[in-house]
């Protein structure tokens, strides 16, 4: 299993590598060019975690620009947003242009913890071929739990 993270804060970005480590091989990327370039590089992820605020872009011009050329590369990844941009529209155009999952950033560890949780149960479902989680949108099924009580799923 291959996970991609696309997060420019690199506290964050360092908890949720080490604790997704245990599931895999771990990719991470501090702005949406850089994402790319190691979404491109085979074997290819199976997870995009992809916040949407960087110092070089707004959260829909994240989404327009960079959400399609992810889904482009490997259109079988299951790509999560997970932003504090929490707008209906910024939520729409997410779920336009392709993004499986939309969650706000955990706001406490706590909240951080059964996000990561989630993701990893998730993930190892897939990778250990378990006959529930044979659809790619199914693939972090289990996020719905943490992101209902957090912000609405697409």
């Amino acid at each position: 299993m291959i996970v991609l993270i696309v997060e420019d804060e690199k506290n964050v970005t360092q908890v949720w590598k080490e604790f997704l480590e245990e599931i895999g091989e771990v990719r991470v990327a501090y702005d949406p060019e850089e994402g790319l370039r190691l979404m491109a590089q085979p074997p290819y992820p199976e997870v995009v975690l992809l916040d949407l605020s960087f110092p070089t872009s707004r959260a829909d011009q994240t989404l327009s620009l960079y959400l399609p050329r992810f889904r482009a590369i490997n259109p079988e990844a299951t790509i999560v947003i997970i932003t504090g941009n929490t707008e209906d529209a910024i939520m729409q155009l997410s779920k336009q242009l392709g993004a499986d999952f939309f969650g706000k950033k955990p706001e406490n560890s706590s909240s951080q913890s059964a996000l990561l949780r989630a993701i990893k149960e998730g993930a190892t479902a897939l990778a250990t071929n378990q006959p529930s989680y044979t659809q790619p949108l199914r693939v972090l099924e289990l996020l719905n739990s943490y992101l209902h009580k957090n912000q609405p799923v697409l």
